[in-house]
């Protein structure tokens, strides 16, 4: 595979330096619009354009160090090895295509081209559900992802799950569309669901907002119930689930706490704040505006219902790893009504490059000053 030949420690603010030089571009030519200029502007030909922009950004994220400076990127460098000692590492069995996207792996390429595929794969999911949602406007929204917070830890630490979630994202993108794309989806998101299982979460939730619960003051009213649920019996019902052993991240459910991860644990209000911005965005455009829109509420109840799971056991360590199962859908659905939906009229576009910029700027806090 190509070395780079970067310094560990340089990837993530290189990857930040050119998210944001794009997505100051992106905003600079929004801002200008009308809404029924943002929904008109943009051509479907520049998707090509994002799809290539996501594979160089994929080679580089692959060249990485296979160390443990990216977190899970050493457990998964072990994992390579071990396979291609022809041992098994200690991963289910039902998550049988991640297994066999390692050995095929080893058979082909070296370490650093296992990890390039992961992240061609992360990404090349990514930009191809954006294309599918906002064909016009793909590149936006594939920054909005990318800007995203916990978007790169996904790439470079959470690797199984971000690709996993990746793929599900693709499953939504082709279930709000028409029925005939939903067996399509249904299909690719059992192959998902072999890559890491939890993902079956969010895919409940998509299919219970597709067919059961279609208005979204029933998910709204449902995720503020689970915030009461939280506070009041959050602890036992913590301990339940992680009893079931649906997954080995449950048992993150039932740890003990000790003082040092005390500020990392209990209920996350800070987490809570930020999981609530496109709930708070949904209740304005739909509740108070009065605006309907199908694919918009299948999103957004998709990603609320979600949301609810993960703030019943917000008292968990590394709670976020729950989280992320609803996570992986918050740039979409703070996207959507600004380059989908006549929302605000003639500001739209400063609207929509407000957010944009927002989101950009609250991941950069996060990640280079209170990190």
């Amino acid at each position: 595979m190509i070395n780079i030949m970067v310094d560990a420690s340089l990837y993530i603010p290189i990857y930040f330096i050119v998210v944001t030089l794009f997505t100051l571009g992106v905003a600079s030519k929004i801002k200008t619009k009308s809404a029924s200029q943002i929904l008109e502007y943009g051509n479907t030909s520049a998707i090509a354009g994002t799809l290539l922009f996501s594979l160089i950004i994929a080679v580089f994220l692959g060249s990485r160090p296979p160390t443990y400076y990216f977190g899970d990127t050493g457990n998964y460098a072990h994992h390579f090895y071990l396979i291609k000692d022809g041992l098994i590492p200690n991963i289910p069995s039902s998550e049988w295509l991640w297994i066999k996207l390692i050995t095929i792996c080893t058979k082909i390429t070296d370490v650093n081209g296992f990890l390039t595929i992961v992240a061609i794969g992360y990404l090349g999911f990514t930009a191809t559900a954006c294309a599918k949602i906002a064909p016009r406007h793909s590149l936006a929204l594939l920054l909005f992802n990318m800007g995203a917070y916990s978007f790169i830890g996904y790439g470079v630490n959470g690797l199984r799950n971000g690709l996993a979630c990746s793929i599900m994202l693709l499953v939504i993108a082709l279930a709000i569309q028409d029925r005939p794309k939903r067996l399509l989806a249904i299909a690719i998101a059992v192959l998902a669901s072999c890559v890491h299982k939890t993902v079956i979460l969010p895919l409940s939730m998509l299919v219970i907002s597709l067919y059961f619960i279609r208005n979204f003051k029933t998910a709204y009213i449902f995720w503020i119930f689970s915030i009461i649920l939280s506070l009041t019996v959050g602890g036992t019902i913590s301990s339940f689930f992680g009893l079931l052993g649906f997954d080995d991240r449950l048992s993150y459910l039932t740890n003990e706490v000790n003082a040092e991860k005390f500020s990392h644990t209990g209920f996350r209000f800070d987490f809570l704040l930020y999981s609530m911005m496109p709930i708070i965005l949904g209740y304005h455009i739909i509740i108070k505006k009065g605006l309907r829109n199908r694919a918009y509420e299948i999103l957004l109840n998709t990603y609320t219902l979600s949301n609810a799971f993960w703030v019943i056991v917000i008292r968990a360590e590394f709670s976020n790893r729950f989280a992320y199962l609803s996570w992986f859908l918050y740039p979409i659905v703070l996207a959507y009504p600004a380059l989908k939906m006549n929302v605000w009229g003639k500001k739209q576009g400063i609207v929509a490059a407000k957010i944009l910029m927002a989101q950009l700027g609250f991941t950069l806090f996060m990640e280079f000053i209170v990190s």
